[in-house]
């Protein structure tokens, strides 16, 4: 393999990781406007369920507010799992993290001295560091995306958990015991 044809699969690689860091960030935004649905719904529900108690529900209502309190719980964790999907950064040391031309990642108080690298790094680039820094990159934001996706499993999880109580609530709440 010619070195051009290895930086433009390195290239699509890259373009590759990013797209799907997008989707990742999508699919994290739907997960957020359905778990705020779902705890708008919880809270409606908690304050109707509250609301109804006259004494004669005590025990249920209590195990109810209890399960429900669980169910609002759990479906938090969701969101804050959603947000620190978004938020995902690759880990400290990760390999590729050093400052190239690719990603230029360096701290405020260090980039006077980066823009003076720059020029150099620029102009001596022969095709195998370009190979290399596409390597670093790649690596990088393949940590990124295992980041991100692992979060977002877990808001999926703790959705679905919240979804299956907040049912079992409905299911046996005082009105739907009283009604059948």
């Amino acid at each position: 393999m010619h070195h051009r044809e290895k930086i433009e699969h390195c290239h699509k690689g890259l373009e590759n990781a990013q797209q799907t860091i997008r989707f990742v960030d999508t699919k994290t935004g739907v997960m957020f406007v359905l778990c705020t649905g779902v705890l708008r719904y919880q809270l409606k529900y908690t304050s109707s369920i509250l609301g109804s108690s006259d004494g004669q529900w005590s025990n249920v209502v209590l195990l109810i507010s209890i399960v429900l309190f669980m169910a609002v719980a759990v479906l938090l964790g969701s969101l804050g799992l959603s947000l620190w999907s978004l938020l995902s950064r690759p880990r400290k040391g990760a390999k590729g993290g050093s400052f190239i031309a690719l990603f230029p990642c360096v701290k405020k108080d260090q980039w006077p001295d980066a823009c003076v690298g720059f020029d150099k790094l620029i102009c001596n680039l022969d095709e195998d560091q370009i190979c290399k820094e596409y390597a670093g990159q790649l690596a990088v934001l393949g940590d990124i995306v295992n980041r991100k996706i692992a979060f977002h499993r877990w808001a999926v999880y703790c959705l679905a958990v919240a979804v299956v109580l907040t049912v079992i609530v409905c299911l046996f709440s005082p009105e739907t015991l009283v009604q059948s």
